[in-house]
C-alpha cells in the first residue's frame, strides 16, 4: 500500500473541481445551498471534501482520478459516496463497485485493487453488536435514518473515547477542523460492545 500511495502523490492528478458553472448545474445544485456547490469544505491526508451545495442536489457527473495512464470514476461529484471512494482509491490503492444508494454499501463482499485483478473481503462490524472498535480507514456505513440514500464516512482519527471522519454531502458546511468534518461519540454499552452514537449507524467495514 505504501508504494501505491507513494505513486499516487507523484501521479495523482484532479480534474477541475469547479468544472460545472453556474450555467449548467442543476437547480438544486445552485439555490438553498448550505455552501456554493464545489467549495473546499476540507480536506484530511491529501482528500479534499467539497460542498454539494445541499443534500437534494445531484449534478449528474461523474469526478475522476488519473494515476499514471488510467482514469478511474470515483463517483458523482460531491456525494458521499464518491468521498469514499476516492479516499481509498488515493489513500490505500482500493475501490468498491457502484452502488445506487449509499447504505448499499454495506451488501458488498469485496473491494478491488485498482492497479490488479486481486479482490480483497470486507470485513463487516455491527454497530452497538461488536467488539471490535472502528479503526483509521474504515468505512462507517449510515441507514435510511440518514436520508433516502443513507450516507458514508471514513474514519480519519480516534481519540478520547470518540471517532473523527472525514466526508462530503453531510451538513455541506466548512468542516469543524482542516482535517476532519466531524467527531462522534464512541461508547461501550454493558455487553462490552462498541457503540457510536450518531443516528442510522448500520456499523463499519474495514479491508481484510
Amino acid at each position: 500500500m505504501r508504494s501505491f500511495l507513494t505513486l499516487s502523490v507523484l501521479s495523482l492528478v484532479f480534474l477541475f473541481p469547479y468544472s460545472l458553472n453556474a450555467a449548467t448545474l442543476a437547480k438544486s445544485c445552485s439555490t438553498a445551498c448550505a455552501s456554493p456547490f464545489g467549495k473546499k469544505l476540507g480536506g484530511s491526508n491529501g482528500v479534499i471534501g467539497y460542498s454539494n451545495c445541499n443534500n437534494e442536489c445531484e449534478s449528474e457527473e461523474w469526478h475522476k482520478l488519473i494515476i499514471g495512464q488510467q482514469a478511474y470514476k470515483t463517483g458523482m461529484k460531491w456525494q458521499c459516496v464518491e468521498y469514499a471512494r476516492r479516499w481509498y482509491i488515493q489513500r490505500l490503492g482500493y475501490t468498491f463497485a457502484s452502488i445506487d444508494h449509499a447504505y448499499e454499501i454495506w451488501d458488498l463482499e469485496t473491494a478491488n485493487k485498482v492497479d490488479s485483478n486481486l479482490s480483497v473481503k470486507w470485513h463487516k462490524f455491527t454497530n452497538g453488536k461488536t467488539r471490535e472498535k472502528p479503526r483509521v480507514n474504515d468505512l462507517l456505513i449510515y441507514n435510511k435514518k440518514q436520508g433516502v440514500h443513507g450516507h458514508v464516512s471514513v474514519v480519519v482519527k480516534l481519540s478520547k473515547g470518540y471517532i473523527y471522519v472525514a466526508e462530503q454531502n453531510y451538513a455541506n458546511t466548512t468542516w469543524e477542523n482542516e482535517s476532519y468534518a466531524r467527531k462522534i461519540l464512541l461508547q461501550r454499552n454493558p455487553q462490552g460492545h462498541y457503540l457510536l452514537k450518531d443516528l442510522g449507524v448500520i456499523g463499519w467495514m474495514r479491508l481484510a
